[in-house]
């Protein structure tokens, strides 16, 4: 089944090659926005056929309006920025493209952001104020705490305050910072959740989802303690002068893929220093005659 998409801004450059990627991969428009420009919202109509277009400018509304009046297959028509908070939030659509540019677009997206349907997104803004998370000494002044360091148990960052503007805003299923994710809360307002659990709690199909993942997580991770043992095991065989200690140290710190590339070398060192030998001799000496095994002759 196709993908369905909402894109937002679809008149706009990044909304036409988003268009472009749409038409080629042969995805389904759920939805389209644009602001007033109605004869290529009209065209992208005619090719796409979404189900519900929304139109910012109540200019732009009027005229696009007028132009559906009395076709059978026109889209519902959404306006003003309520009606593209409306079109973000949306059921229905499996992606939500925002290419609306700056505060414009903000709104929308935070409304698909709480609606469910955006969970991972990186920002582009224009803050007023970069501080030191450990000192608050704004950035370009030397306060001594580098970005990343740990001091007293708390890591050093760049705060960002005073937001004035959003650019840019990229939707993804892994953000380059994992801990930047958007995650919408499930529980009520001023009591945050600390676990999984908690935030599963009452809900029976998340709490059985969450059973099997830790199930399949403690299998994973019985295996993986298995594998290390076996590879300390194999690198005490493979040479004796490696302190097992020190071999379980190694194994700690490598994953699993690892783990089972150095099993292989221990595995192969140890072949070499330990062949198995032939235990019933059949080989015929040096000199010898050739000759049947008698010990098997009736």
């Amino acid at each position: 089944m196709a993908k369905k998409i909402t894109l937002l801004g679809s008149t706009g450059s990044i909304g036409t090659q988003s268009l472009d990627v749409i038409r080629a991969q042969g995805y389904e428009v759920f939805g389209l926005s644009a602001h007033s420009q109605t004869d290529k919202i009209l065209q992208q109509i005619e090719e796409f056929h979404p189900k519900y277009v929304c139109m910012t400018s109540e200019a732009g509304a009027e005229k696009l309006s007028a132009a559906l009046a009395g076709r059978a297959d026109a889209p519902r028509l959404l306006t003003g920025p309520e009606g593209l908070k409306a079109l973000a939030a949306m059921d229905g659509p499996d992606v939500v493209l925002n290419s609306v540019v700056g505060i414009a677009g903000l709104g929308a997206s935070l409304a698909a952001i709480e609606s469910g349907l955006l969970r991972e997104c990186s920002v582009g803004v224009s803050v007023r104020r970069a501080v030191c998370s450990i000192c608050s000494t704004e950035r370009g002044q030397d306060c001594g705490h580098k970005p990343g360091e740990v001091y007293d148990g708390a890591r050093c960052f760049f705060q960002l305050e005073e937001a004035v503007d959003a650019y840019e805003f990229s939707f993804v299923a892994v953000p380059a910072q994992p801990g930047a994710g958007v995650v919408k809360g499930l529980c009520p307002a001023g009591e945050p959740a600390q676990t999984l659990r908690e935030l599963a709690a009452g809900r029976d199909l998340c709490i059985r989802e969450l059973d099997g993942l830790e199930r399949e997580a403690a299998l994973g991770r019985k295996w993986l303690f298995t594998l290390r043992e076996e590879v300390v095991r194999m690198g005490a065989l493979a040479d004796s002068g490696l302190d097992r200690t020190v071999l379980k140290q190694i194994t700690d710190k490598l994953d699993a893929e690892e783990l089972q590339a150095l099993k292989r070398a221990y595995q192969a060192r140890a072949r070499e220093r330990y062949p198995l030998p032939v235990q019933l001799e059949y080989a015929q000496k040096p000199g010898e005659e050739p000759r049947e095994d008698g010990a098997f002759l009736i």
